[in-house]
């Protein structure tokens, strides 16, 4: 049985999962066969996203808007974003109240979704991508101090650790492919709670490797891929550090 860590001081800020996917069914069609089963079964509160309301032509022409989601659905602190090549699952740590209390309710949500995208009405052909992403925010920390985390960056310079640092590596491990980034003195705008605060972030974005939508043990790889991101999350840390947390 997977080990239950718990910290009684989360950083966790938010979660993220998502499937992208080829289907050959039409937009209108893909999207009225997702909303039927998605009201019925699971989700409610359903919003067209404002993107909708700018022509194709923009949206197509502009890579950072081509793959934003169209529509939402939300259930008690979970929110379902959809577009007719990806679905994903987000949950914001902070506005939920710490609601992402165990990987385990989590998970259940996710296999709806796995089991949602194999219903044949969907005509989905192929899994592109299965990546999930976890945001961790310290307020007024400085995370490359020597007494915080096991990364030292100040070999040639004792004073760098004092300066705005961002270190990015990737990890590839077990069909998983895990992209970390941790960096400090970030600032964060999106929200007058937020603005003017000294953010340090470690974020940790796992993609799943060489799967396919009929592949019989698509759960259990992401379970690895979640178990390879809690292990990295807990590696950082120095354990005098971490027991703060606890």
């Amino acid at each position: 049985m997977e080990e239950i860590i718990t910290l009684s001081k989360s950083p966790l800020f938010d979660v993220f999962f998502e499937i992208k996917f080829n289907s050959p069914l039409e937009i209108e069609l893909l999207l009225s066969s997702f909303y039927n089963e998605i009201i019925k079964i699971w989700f409610s509160n359903y919003k067209k996203l404002s993107i909708n309301e700018l022509p194709e032509s923009m949206i197509n022409d502009n890579p950072n808007l081509k793959y934003q989601p169209r529509y939402s659905f939300e259930k008690e602190w979970y929110i379902l974003y959809l577009w007719t090549s990806f679905i994903s699952l987000w949950v914001n740590n902070n506005i939920a109240d710490n609601k992402y209390k165990w990987w385990i309710n989590f998970f259940e949500e996710i296999k709806w979704i796995i089991n949602l995208l194999k219903i044949d009405n969907f005509k989905i052909t192929e899994f592109n991508r299965i990546w999930m992403r976890y945001t961790n925010f310290f307020e007024n920390i400085n995370i490359f101090d020597k007494d915080k985390i096991i990364i030292n960056i100040d070999k040639w310079d004792e004073n760098i650790n004092n300066q705005k640092n961002l270190l990015q590596t990737v990890f590839i491990k077990d069909n998983c492919n895990l992209l970390l980034n941790v960096s400090n003195n970030a600032n964060i705008q999106d929200s007058e709670k937020w603005t003017d605060r000294k953010w340090s972030i470690i974020d940790l974005d796992v993609s799943i490797l060489n799967i396919s939508i009929s592949d019989n043990d698509i759960e259990n790889k992401i379970k690895i891929g979640h178990n390879y991101l809690k292990e990295t999350f807990f590696w950082i840390f120095k354990e005098e550090y971490l027991l703060t947390l606890r």
